[in-house]
């Protein structure tokens, strides 16, 4: 897994999307997690810790993570779901049976 700059992130994600788009892997999945920026537990839990949320995102077999930082969250949010909005153009109808 790629761990990118936010603003890289976003480019290549757009990337992702393009290629689904265009004939690539249909499936393009974003996760996003908070992140403390520890791999392993601390003995100390009294410790300041720096809240960040990671998010992930997958298509095919590529994929490419970024850590947002507490502080870039709001910019980060809003560059992210313009990029939704825009990539969620050619969702298909569920079809819903009836009983």
């Amino acid at each position: 897994m790629t761990l990118l700059d936010n603003d890289i992130f976003i480019k290549e994600l757009g990337k992702f999307f393009f290629n689904s788009r265009t004939g690539g892997p249909k499936n393009v999945a974003v996760t996003m997690k908070q992140y403390d920026g520890r791999n392993k537990p601390k003995p100390d839990e009294n410790a300041d810790v720096e809240h960040a949320v990671l998010f992930r995102a997958v298509c095919g077999n590529k994929k490419i993570s970024t850590i947002v930082k507490a502080k870039e969250v709001n910019n980060f949010t809003i560059v992210y779901t313009s990029l939704m909005k825009e990539s969620m153009d050619n969702l298909e109808r569920r079809v819903v049976k009836k009983f």
